[in-house]
């Protein structure tokens, strides 16, 4: 009997003393090999057709937009293959093959081949199985019953026929490959979710919405996105990373899919070992592109997988909602339910202290670079994805945090999740995966210090102010509807699904637990004073790119005399990592702050000042430092928002089999736009089109007209998206109806 126990095919070297055995080599022999035998005789059995029922299944199995021509089923269900023959079979013996493509070893004791005889009995529960439907002469009609642990994969397939009793087996392969992928509508399979507009939306639509912008209210944008997970370019990058970077019998998990494929969309290397770099997309968070594309001007995951196919390297570039939509395209194309998930005001704990720490320079109230490793993003996209958790304790199934961004190694990998999500809410962040990290995501407490320089030493840190209600705001996902779902309608807050009410006791008693397992538990002890002044930042909450726009303070003096404070004002662009980019203006200011709730004017903001130096989200940042001159109170706030972009507005027109479109908007800015480029994509109808127009004079008009015949008919949605060097996100989406 030939040995199974290793996953090697040579399991002893040369010399030693174990037996050295070419496992797949020798069960080929004892099994026989499809493609090995001779020419049949004219009178033996032979298969002459085989009929994968394209249309039927695929109609069961919801595969029907995977656009192939090879049969897609979901695990766990039965589907049909008629097999027709020269000849009615007499004695022969005949057999189905499926064996996975990618396995390290194939072999039945693997499970990596699948031999099932043709049976007229039922099917054998859990089990790999047939039944003979019927049988019409020559002509066998098939129900193939699939397992619902089934491995995920291409599997290819022969029909086997023994002639009789100890004869050798003969083999017709067939071209044509079987995708099986997993199952959200079986109840047995663990990614099983209930509610078909759940389904339709996180399984089966190819478009959706990331959302960007702030945590001000309002300021959360719908970027429209098309995920394209059943383009034939998609399909097959996706799979083909599945069978070369995922353990054969670790396709069965959508625990271990979704992990390894968090590692696989992002090029990063095995921690310290460069030549270990693998994966799609190239993160890039510098401000400069040229030798790459804008990660502001992606449309959707299918051109970024279109051109890592043509050139087998890693596409530049890409920033968080960019890794969010590439991952969502994997996970729904492999039948995993999946969504992307914006945090604003997102933590990036680098210590797993579960406080997030910023240094300020007590005399110049600037940040002080090197000291504040943690930062605060003003919003960071992930994606969820549905499963249940048979490895953790009882309650922690359901949606499960993940995320392709390459932000910190897990494992030496970087990785991220499954983290579920309920544990996340808990503080239960000893639980797999980075379950730690994802909590300070989207509730650690913002600790902001004061530095003081003591010559050559290291500076005297103080602790000045806590902010327990700083990060994790306005969670948002794509509304789930059984009607149109538009860029105005689709968001859906879910903060309550990571975290409770702030500032209630489970909230605190989550965060209590989550930093008991941190890094630095003690680090709280920040005198409050009953007498102290607090202020806030008042902004417009929509203010449109182009514009002017003042800032104000909202004071709040609990104590009953009148303060003098001494404020310094700073505002910065900066990136949507909460990075600093470039400083615009600096005041100071001496103020009166009567006892109570006041309001003071600080200073404007002017859009020929901002407007050269705006950055990929067009975000400021905004801090007032203060000192209250009679009780050395020191206070800091700060705020960020994102200047509202134009809005492109699109006609549409059918012009006999093509679609024309006439798209425009006006320059809002007092400068010009260069580097141009205007990009339309649709999924299954536009592969990708992008132009490069003239510059857009400052306060100019933009108008350009394109035609093109779609690949398919039906209701469809076209995504356009304007980007410029001053200017991005200018984007429009429609539906329409290809006759």
């Amino acid at each position: 009997m030939v040995d199974h126990s290793s996953a090697d095919a040579d399991f002893a070297a040369p010399g030693s003393p174990g037996r050295s055995i070419d496992v797949e080599a020798a069960e080929r022999e004892y099994l026989g090999e499809p493609g090995t035998d001779a020419p049949p005789r004219a009178d033996q059995l032979v298969v002459t057709e085989v009929n994968y029922e394209l249309e039927r299944n695929r109609r069961n199995h919801h595969t029907t937009e995977y656009e192939s021509e090879e049969l897609f089923v979901r695990r766990g269900q039965d589907f049909d293959i008629d097999v027709t023959f020269n000849k009615a079979p007499k004695t022969e013996e005949l057999a189905l093959e499926l064996c996975i493509r990618g396995a390290k070893v194939s072999s039945i004791n693997r499970g990596t081949i699948v031999r099932i005889p043709f049976n007229r009995s039922h099917h054998v529960p859990g089990n790999w199985s047939i039944q003979v439907g019927s049988v019409e002469g020559a002509k066998y009609s098939l129900v193939v019953s699939c397992p619902a642990d089934a491995m995920v994969g291409r599997y290819e397939v022969a029909i086997i026929i023994v002639d009789k009793l100890d004869a050798e087996p003969r083999f017709f392969k067939q071209s044509p490959l079987i995708y099986v992928v997993f199952n959200p509508w079986c109840a047995e399979d663990t990614v099983f979710m209930n509610g078909e507009d759940e389904k339709k939306e996180y399984v089966l639509n190819e478009s959706g919405f990331v959302f960007t912008g702030t945590a001000r209210q309002g300021q959360q944008w719908a970027r429209p996105w098309i995920f394209g997970q059943f383009e034939e370019s998609v399909i097959k990058v996706i799979f083909d990373l599945l069978e070369k970077h995922t353990r054969d019998g670790a396709r069965r998990d959508p625990v271990v899919v979704s992990r390894k494929f968090t590692g696989l969309i992002n090029y990063m290397p095995v921690w310290g070992r460069e030549e270990t770099k693998t994966g799609i997309l190239v993160g890039n968070w510098s401000g400069e592109y040229d030798d790459g594309t804008s990660p502001s001007k992606w449309t959707g995951s299918t051109k970024i997988y279109e051109q890592y196919a043509a050139t087998r390297e890693a596409v530049k570039y890409g920033q968080c909602w960019v890794f969010s939509g590439v991952l969502n395209t994997a996970m729904r194309c492999l039948g995993i339910p999946s969504r992307s998930v914006t945090n604003f005001s997102s933590a990036h704990d680098t210590d797993n202290s579960m406080t997030i720490d910023t240094v300020y320079d007590a005399d110049t109230f600037e940040e002080v670079e090197y000291l504040s490793n943690d930062s605060v993003w003003n919003f960071h996209v992930w994606n969820e994805v549905w499963m249940a958790r048979p490895d953790l304790i009882k309650g922690m199934g359901g949606w499960q945090v993940v995320d392709a961004t390459p932000q910190e190694t897990s494992e030496g990998i970087f990785q991220t999740g499954p983290a579920p999500k309920m544990a996340i809410k808990q503080g239960l962040t000893y639980l797999n995966y980075d379950t730690k990290f994802c909590f300070a995501e989207v509730n650690a407490d913002r600790i902001t210090w004061i530095a003081k320089k003591t010559g050559r030493g290291k500076p005297d840190m103080k602790v000045f102010q806590i902010n327990k209600n700083a990060v994790g705001k306005y969670i948002s996902t794509t509304r789930v509807s059984s009607v149109t779902v538009s860029r105005w309608n689709a968001r859906e807050d879910i903060t309550h699904e990571y975290k409770f009410k702030e500032d209630g006791d489970e909230e605190r008693m989550a965060v209590e637990r989550a930093v008991s397992f941190g890094t630095r538990p003690n680090t709280y002890g920040v005198d409050e004073q009953a007498d102290k002044v607090e202020m806030e930042i008042i902004l417009a909450e929509r203010i449109p790119v182009g514009e002017d726009f003042d800032v104000a303070i909202k004071f709040n003096n609990k104590s009953l005399v009148e303060r003098h404070m001494k404020l310094v004002f700073n505002a910065h662009i900066c990136y949507y990592t909460g990075v600093q980019a470039k400083k615009l203006q600096s005041e100071k200011a001496d103020v009166k702050i009567p006892s109570g709730i006041s309001e003071k004017r600080l200073g404007t903001i002017l859009a020929e000042r901002y407007a050269p130096s705006l950055v990929d989200q067009t975000i400021m940042k905004i801090c007032v430092f203060g000192k209250v001159q009679e009780t050395s109170q020191q206070v800091v706030a700060q705020d960020s928002i994102q200047l509202t972009p134009p809005e492109l507005s699109t006609k549409v027109e059918i012009v006999g089999s093509e679609v024309e479109l006439f798209t425009e908007f006006d320059n809002p800015l007092p400068i010009p736009l260069t580097k141009c480029s205007i990009s339309f994509e649709g999924a299954r109808t536009l592969s990708g089109m992008t132009l490069y127009p003239n510059d857009v004079p400052a306060k100019g008009h933009f108008s350009q007209r394109v035609r093109f015949k779609p690949r398919s008919k039906g209701k469809k949605t076209l995504l356009i998206d304007f980007d410029s060097k001053q200017l991005a996100n200018v984007t429009d989406m429609l539906d329409i109806e290809i006759p």
